[in-house]
């Protein structure tokens, strides 16, 4: 035992620390052979529960990793939802649901009364579970969870009622995604696809439905329209309507003639230089008077 003067007085035993050390290590060795027996059996379980979860689904994906099966004829309440396509990402929590049997459009797209329109399926209370099945590796307990989440109906917190299901709750917009009554939309053929009043607007020009995007307001038509109905003043480049322009004939830089566009001001403008050009080609074209008279007057003079 050794007494030290600094600090506060204890009691160190080289032996007995020595003994102690070497009982954790055999501790810790211990626990490393259980743990390595824990890894082993874990690894041999999940082999076990692929190899079944895949004799049991149909893999669609191996990057990432992917399982699929299917829920034919779901029925909730007596009420058809149809045939389910689930689908498992098994390298990170991901599961989407879609309906590949019933229309889902004028359902609000919604897939099942738990699933959204992008086939996201509403795990509630049971969200922690799943990522847990998930993490662990125990895919068949997580697929039997999904299956059951399915095969219930929770009236307190629906997407969509089964009454809705049934009868239907109208259809999305294309542009914005809200849910809208049949009279309350528009079919537009360009875009096959359904859209809201307030997403669309009206062209008298072609008298169809386009997406707001496509309108220009400036011009009070379609864009189509606005293309094939307009052109630019050659002269100032600004757009008009083709029944506003004037089409005439212009020598270019080459002296070549050129049939070109003219706004109505740029057409005046035109007018007003075409007399003196026309002038200026005359009196280059006519001959001078003092040499046409010249020959007369010598002729005359002779004769005299």
């Amino acid at each position: 035992m050794v007494r030290l003067d600094r600090g506060p007085m204890f009691c160190h035993c080289y032996a007995s620390t020595r003994e102690h050390l070497d009982s954790l290590k055999i501790q810790m060795e211990q626990h490393r052979e259980i743990w390595r027996s824990i890894r082993r059996e874990s690894i041999k379980l999940l082999i076990a529960t692929l190899q079944t979860l895949l004799d049991e689904c149909e893999l669609t994906s191996k990057d990432p990793l992917k399982a699929q099966w299917a829920l034919p004829g779901l029925h909730l309440e007596n009420v058809l939802i149809g045939d389910l396509e689930i689908t498992l990402n098994l390298e990170r929590f991901d599961v989407e649901v879609f309906n590949i049997s019933e229309e889902t459009a004028w359902r609000g797209g919604f897939q099942h009364p738990h699933v959204d329109g992008d086939g996201q399926l509403c795990w509630g209370r049971y969200s922690d579970q799943a990522k847990a099945y998930h993490q662990s590796g125990d895919f068949l307990a997580l697929r039997d969870l999904i299956n059951n989440l399915l095969h219930t109906y929770n009236s307190r917190s629906p997407y969509i009622t089964l009454e809705e299901w049934a009868n239907g709750v109208g259809e999305p917009c294309r542009e914005c995604g809200e849910v809208y009554s049949p009279d309350e939309l528009v079919y537009i053929e360009r875009r096959d696809a359904t859209y809201c009043l307030n997403c669309s607007a009206y062209c008298s020009e072609c008298r169809q439905h386009v997406p707001y995007e496509d309108y220009d307001v400036e011009w009070d038509r379609c864009t189509g329209c606005v293309e094939s109905q307009t052109s630019d003043c050659d002269e100032c480049a600004e757009r008009f309507m083709k029944d506003d322009l004037h089409s005439v004939k212009s020598k270019n830089s080459d002296g070549e003639t050129d049939e070109i566009q003219l706004c109505p001001q740029c057409h005046k403008e035109f007018l007003k230089e075409q007399p003196k050009e026309e002038e200026e080609e005359d009196h280059e074209d006519s001959p001078d008077t003092e040499s046409v008279l010249a020959p007369s007057m010598a002729v005359q003079s002779q004769s005299e």
